[in-house]
């Protein structure tokens, strides 16, 4: 590089000595201004910058952001590539020469950003909230016309991108909605309309909170306290100061989520009936013949036995006639609906009368929890020794809309 500047050097002295004049491309440059446009612009949105000037310039131009400067050599004028702000507030642009280069001057230029759509879930910023109409005397025959314009007669939205996220549409996020002809008044009638459809098929409409209204963009932030309204189809609609109503914006609704135990009565399957005493937690089972039995053995009848009362839960007793012990295999089955899903499952320590006894144990039989998934099977695996018994005890655990019925 320095003997590239050199050279440069050279030629400016050389040149005009031998009458042949200086090239364009190789006159000492000077910055005369910096541009940016479209300025004020929205934030991840680009934003072409132009440093005019003349002759050759070895410059540095830093966006204020943070992000890096960019260093070129080149011509002027020139237009680098284009830089975007990832969030809302005021930038200070400013283009100088390198120290040392051959080039004078400098230029800067304030860039405006509207909104941040930095963060997911986040309520939008109060950015740079205003208007950019000028109210000028008209003739009396513009003055309806005008009126019109600022309170939004015409809403058009964005062709390309009517819709700006920062997050799903879900209860405690937000939206951007963007356009043109919004109008800059602010009055009772402004609002962005989520329409929604309930469990019951019944159209739900919740107004945006904390708006934020310009001519060309309106944010909101959904309430956070939307229930009884699975995921699905929904649609956003804006109404300015005039009452004037944007067309449709068709969106996807994903409901806040609950998370409750699953209820036994609605489990099915199949309890073994290999012990002389079975039970498992669910509608329809019961102890059998616990009060016919009278051997020492019989631990639910001595002890009192209080059935464990997990989701997953059963117990077996092999009894004194069962020489050898005995095992066998319980199934539990339920189907959720409405979008809920299985989410996890904690089982607590499996317990006998004769703790550490490695013939008696009652496992997951396939070592497979249905997660994420609406139709769920759980096939515990049991065996109990001579004389002892086997029992377990799980809590499984659903994740769906709130407020919405799983069964």
């Amino acid at each position: 590089m320095a003997s590239v500047r050199k050279l440069l050097l050279v030629l400016l002295f050389i040149l005009p000595v031998l009458g042949l004049g200086i090239p364009a491309a190789l006159a000492a440059g000077r910055i005369n201004a910096l541009t940016a446009a479209p300025n004020p612009t929205f934030a991840n949105k680009p934003v072409t910058f132009s440093v005019q000037g003349t002759g050759n310039c070895h410059f540095r131009l830093t966006f204020g952001d943070g992000a890096p400067p960019l260093t070129a050599t080149v011509p002027l004028p020139y237009q680098p590539p284009t830089h975007s702000y990832a969030r809302s507030g005021t930038y200070t642009a400013i283009a100088k020469p390198v120290a040392g280069a051959p080039c004078t001057g400098q230029a800067s230029i304030n860039v405006t950003i509207q909104f941040s759509t930095a963060g997911p879930g986040q309520a939008p910023s109060s950015g740079a909230v205003g208007n950019d109409k000028t109210i000028q005397l008209l003739p009396l025959g513009q003055v309806d016309e005008l009126l019109c314009i600022w309170n939004g007669c015409h809403p058009q939205l964005d062709p390309q991108n009517p819709l700006v996220f920062f997050s799903d549409i879900t209860p405690g996020g937000g939206a951007i909605v963007q356009g043109s002809g919004f109008g800059g008044a602010v009055g009772p009638k402004n609002a962005l309309i989520l329409t929604l459809t309930t469990y019951f098929h019944v159209p739900l409409t919740v107004k945006l909170e904390n708006l934020t209204w310009v001519d060309n963009a309106v944010g909101g932030s959904i309430p956070a306290d939307i229930r009884g309204v699975p995921d699905g189809p929904a649609t956003l609609q804006l109404v300015t100061a005039a009452g004037a109503l944007s067309d449709l914006i068709n969106v996807n609704f994903v409901a806040a989520r609950d998370v409750q135990l699953l209820d036994p009565n609605e489990e099915n399957g199949y309890c073994s009936t290999n012990g002389t005493d079975n039970y498992c937690a669910r509608s329809g089972t019961t102890i059998s013949n616990i009060s016919d039995l009278t051997d020492t053995c019989t631990q639910w009848n001595i002890s009192g036995w209080v059935p464990p009362a997990g989701q997953v839960a059963g117990g077996h007793n092999a009894g004194l006639s069962l020489i050898k012990g005995t095992n066998g295999d319980d199934t539990y089955r339920a189907t959720l609906k409405n979008g809920w899903v299985f989410d996890s499952y904690h089982c607590r320590p499996m317990s006998t009368d004769n703790p550490g006894d490695s013939k008696d144990y009652a496992v997951n039989a396939d070592g497979v929890f249905p997660y994420g998934q609406s139709q769920g099977e759980i096939d515990v695996s049991w065996s109990a020794d001579h004389c002892d018994f086997i029992e377990y005890d799980c809590d499984i655990s659903i994740k769906g809309p709130l407020g919405v019925p799983a069964y």
